[in-house]
């Protein structure tokens, strides 16, 4: 069997995309004596494929400009799956951890605070104001037990 999906058929000031599906026939010495093919109107599916793209590539464009913003900024900004697992942390927390980004945000399924070492605790504890200290414990502490 043999198909294509990219054929145009032309009615008034209409374009139709056609799916064409066709199966040849043999004779006994295995010839091609003729086809049987079907036309299927497919104009809706194509459609709804190109405005399907046309929204990913805009998701696309308002994700990097938005990731854009937030790598320029000082203050420190994650992003964490209801897992707890990192998925997103800026250039500033990244320095401010002393670690590079790929440790930051791990791998799908890790644990999220686990690039919380000692040390990046302790470097925590010299950047961040005192009174952030409580929460940040609170929040390693409860991630742990979840994790």
């Amino acid at each position: 069997m043999a198909w294509a999906d990219d054929l145009q058929a032309y009615r008034d000031d209409t374009v139709l995309s056609l799916e064409v599906k066709a199966t040849p026939i043999f004779d006994q010495q295995g010839n091609v004596v003729y086809a049987v093919a079907t036309l299927q109107d497919i104009s809706d599916r194509k459609r709804q494929q190109l405005e399907q793209q046309t929204i990913d590539n805009m998701r696309l464009a308002e994700t990097q400009q938005y990731r854009q913003v937030v790598q320029i900024q000082k203050d420190f900004i994650l992003h964490s799956s209801a897992a707890a697992t990192i998925t997103f942390a800026n250039d500033a927390l990244c320095e401010a951890l002393g670690q590079p980004p790929d440790q930051v945000v791990e791998a799908a399924g890790g644990s999220a605070w686990s690039a919380l070492t000692e040390f990046s605790r302790d470097r925590a504890v010299q950047i961040l104001p005192k009174q952030f200290l409580p929460v940040l414990d609170n929040t390693v502490a409860a991630l742990r037990d979840n994790a």
